[in-house]
């Protein structure tokens, strides 16, 4: 099943940001070890307008994920 999500964290800067990822999965366990590794290689922009680009390998902490 796909699951298309929209995650919101923080940078170790305090920054808001957010990113969008498109996963599949069969189970829970599943679904998190997946979003876990989309995470890690989405693209993360600031929360707020313009959206810039957050810079890769910057530290983030997921706060909040969201079903879109």
């Amino acid at each position: 099943m796909r699951f298309d999500l929209r995650l919101h964290g923080t940078t170790a800067g305090g920054q808001k940001c957010e990113a969008e990822v498109s996963v599949y999965a069969r189970s829970k366990k599943e679904l998190m070890k997946e979003a876990d590794v989309a995470a890690r290689k989405a693209a993360w922009v600031t929360a707020d307008p313009p959206h810039d680009p957050i810079p890769d390998g910057s530290q983030i902490t997921i706060e909040h994920v969201e079903k879109i």
